[in-house]
């Protein structure tokens, strides 16, 4: 829905195409369910990578890498711990934690085949924290509040769009937009729309967009917005 309405369409879908022609595998889709590519991250990394004038080839790298490391991420949280018999079900995991490894791993081969040696060091570095916010989740799952979770949850769910904020020193705002949509998906996927701070956040949000002066940015991330506002009130009784 939001990938229509974009004014950039045609290069997203470009970008879109790109992974899938490089990564999926029609036997593997016989047993597994890939994740689906996370549009808003795609939307919001190629709407700031445009606002400051990135080269289209460096660009294209950083988004469609940023892809395909999503997509290996997804897959492994898509491994049940459960023990499993069913020869199907046996096959469906396996295959479900090796096409994590492809995703995570082809971005590698991607880039080397660009020769983008300096990319690959920086998403391997976000990698390394995003494992390490896992473990941390993991570990003192028991002891943390549910706010410390929703917390640690939002730091690995944003931690590749903000590391390409980190790397290009981007204004505050940006983070606080990224982080925010990301928050109100959160928020509506644990049914919580409904909630006070849901709306306090939605407030806040609407106050921050009006810091970008780029009036094309403005318009596409209020889109997410509204989105986000509508799908709230279809799911009201």
């Amino acid at each position: 829905m939001i990938l229509l309405q974009s004014e950039y369409t045609q290069d997203l879908q470009h970008l879109i195409h790109e992974v899938e022609k490089r990564t999926y595998i029609n036997y593997v889709q016989e047993y597994v369910t890939y994740p689906k590519l996370d549009i808003l991250q795609l939307h919001f990394s190629y709407l700031f990578l445009s606002s400051i004038h990135c080269h289209r080839e460096e660009l294209e790298s950083i988004c469609i890498s940023q892809m395909m490391i999503q997509l290996g991420l997804d897959s492994h949280e898509d491994v049940g711990l459960d023990t499993v018999h069913d020869e199907r079900k046996i096959k469906n995991r396996q295959l479900t934690i090796l096409s994590g490894d492809y995703f995570s791993g082809h971005y590698y081969l991607y880039l080397a085949e660009r020769r983008n040696i300096d990319l690959i060091s920086k998403w391997a570095e976000a990698i390394k924290v995003i494992n390490e916010l896992k473990m941390d989740l993991h570990d003192r799952t028991q002891q943390l509040s549910v706010k410390e979770k929703e917390q640690l949850q939002l730091e690995i769910k944003t931690k590749l769009g903000t590391a390409i904020l980190d790397w290009f020193k981007a204004p505050s705002y940006w983070y606080s937009i990224y982080q925010g949509l990301i928050q109100l998906l959160m928020m509506k996927e644990n049914a919580q729309q409904n909630h006070r701070n849901f709306g306090e956040l939605l407030e806040r949000m609407e106050s921050d967009l009006n810091k970008f002066s780029d009036l094309k940015v403005l318009q596409e991330l209020k889109m997410w917005l509204l989105y986000i506002q509508e799908t709230q009130f279809a799911l009201e009784p």
